[in-house]
């Protein structure tokens, strides 16, 4: 699971003490690092022992893509976590337990004071994540229908990683000679994943309440409340085991580039996301690339090559794109350098494996005075799940949808003690509660838009996860 394309190894790691190099760091300015040991251990294990280290959820395992490569955190140093209104510091013990502590200061700048006292190795990796903040942010909804138990904030400084070298060898860093060894001896010990559906999965919005809310967005549109609204529907089926199987499947079937997992005792998030929130650079700068605008894709090359064409150019598409990048470049410029902020690429099509996207590039410069943490959660969540003007759109998704939205259309992702940071927007993402797997799907609605079209739309970007999922893992 860790890298999905890596070929099965001898698990060298628990046969053998692992022999450890020693090094002392400290980044220069900046107070995100002090001095600390760095561990580091040269790894040459199969994919399946990977896998079973993801459903030990004490471990607090947080899975992401990074490009072509992807990296697994473990073991985080402290989490702090706001869940049913109450914020929580979990600090990491010296035999690998956590302390809870009740927290009574705002969450933002309670987790900017952690993350800038927080002691890490100056790991050299030059690119991804190389030691940090890892963690999520769950949509904000007082949505009171269908609630789903389950954090809104959850982020965790991770000093402890798997991820692979330039040289394609998975690299083992850690803290410490015992949290490396705490690592090597879960990758031992760990069982076999099992994971069921017991029964397929349930629209939680009729066919006819999608009709009622969608005409009732309509009607707000042309009254002049919003120019957009992304109205969302989910679906819900009962299952057992850890969902870890049903994760490395889903990657197999569409290799998204933002995809994420995290298991917790709260649960486990299986994001396949293809949408890139908010990228960080060292150097300052900032990307966002909303998505708006979505072809099923068709087996027959020139009927493929149609639905792409009519994306690039369908004026409806655009319009909606454009809205979207406006928004954006508002939210940026809130943090931004006066005069940094510039649309880079504007309605290009990407294909993915199930649909074509039309995806516009926005960039600015984060100006001096503005931690990269304010502008993720001033920008929060992202324009092209809400739709705009964002305020009132997010009154009416409240309005109108029968089911809290919870982890979906919020962000995962890191950021690292150097400043390079990457968050998703958690669309195609499932959420496991307890015996209940979640998926939600929506879309945009404009005043000329059609409700048949959009409910459509709605299982052109999640049938063929919940298909493949009821395929390979209801049970008999």
């Amino acid at each position: 699971m860790f890298c999905m394309v890596k070929s099965a190894r001898i698990l060298l790691c628990i046969l053998v003490f692992p022999v450890f190099r020693y090094a002392a760091y400290r980044l220069q300015n900046t107070n995100l690092c002090e001095i600390s040991s760095l561990f580091s251990t040269p790894l040459d294990f199969p994919q399946s022992c990977i896998n079973k280290l993801l459903t030990q959820q004490h471990l607090w395992p947080f899975w992401f893509k990074e490009g072509n490569a992807c990296c697994l955190a473990v073991l985080p140093a402290w989490l702090l976590i706001e869940h049913q209104g109450q914020t929580s510091l979990l600090t990491r013990q010296t035999n690998f337990s956590y302390d809870t502590t009740l927290i009574s200061t705002k969450f933002l700048p309670t987790l900017k004071r952690q993350f800038s006292n927080g002691i890490c190795p100056h790991y050299p990796i030059s690119q991804g994540f190389n030691g940090g903040l890892v963690g999520w942010l769950s949509y904000p909804s007082s949505q009171q229908a269908h609630l789903i138990d389950f954090p809104s904030l959850c982020f965790g400084f991770y000093d402890c990683f798997i991820k692979e070298d330039e040289h394609g060898d998975s690299i083992l860093y850690a803290s410490s000679e015992a949290a490396s060894q705490r690592i090597i001896q879960h990758l031992s010990q760990a069982t076999t994943p099992n994971f069921q559906l017991q029964a397929p999965f349930s629209q939680l919005m009729s066919g006819d309440d999608y009709l009622k809310a969608f005409t009732q967005v309509h009607n707000y549109l042309l009254s002049g409340d919003c120019y957009q609204v992304n109205l969302a529907q989910a679906f819900k089926a009962p299952c057992t085991g850890v969902a870890s199987p049903a994760f490395e499947r889903l990657l197999q079937l569409s290799n998204p580039p933002y995809a994420a997992y995290s298991h917790s005792p709260f649960g486990e998030i299986l994001s396949l996301s293809p949408e890139l929130f908010l990228k960080f650079c060292e150097d300052g700068s900032v990307l966002t690339r909303p998505i708006k605008g979505t072809r099923p894709r068709k087996q027959n090359p020139a009927d493929d090559k149609i639905q792409f064409d009519d994306l690039q150019h369908h004026p409806k598409d655009r319009a909606e794109n454009l809205m979207i990048v406006d928004l954006l470049r508002n939210d940026l410029a809130k943090h931004a350098d006066i005069g940094s902020v510039k649309v880079a690429k504007l309605f290009k099509v990407e294909s993915f494996p199930q649909v074509h996207h039309l995806i516009s590039d926005i960039y600015c410069q984060l100006k001096e005075s503005s931690h990269p943490l304010d502008l993720l959660f001033d920008a929060f969540p992202g324009g092209s799940i809400t739709g705009a003007p964002k305020k009132r759109a997010m009154e009416i998704i409240d309005e109108l949808e029968n089911c809290q939205r919870a982890i979906y259309c919020g962000s995962m992702g890191y950021l690292s003690v150097t400043g390079r940071g990457q968050w998703n927007i958690t669309i195609r993402t499932l959420l496991k509660v307890e015996n209940s797997l979640y998926a939600w799907a929506g879309g945009g609605i404009v005043a000329d838009s059609v409700c048949e079209s959009e409910y459509q739309e709605c299982f052109n970007k999640i049938g063929a996860i919940l298909q493949l999922l009821e395929d390979e893992f209801l049970a008999d």
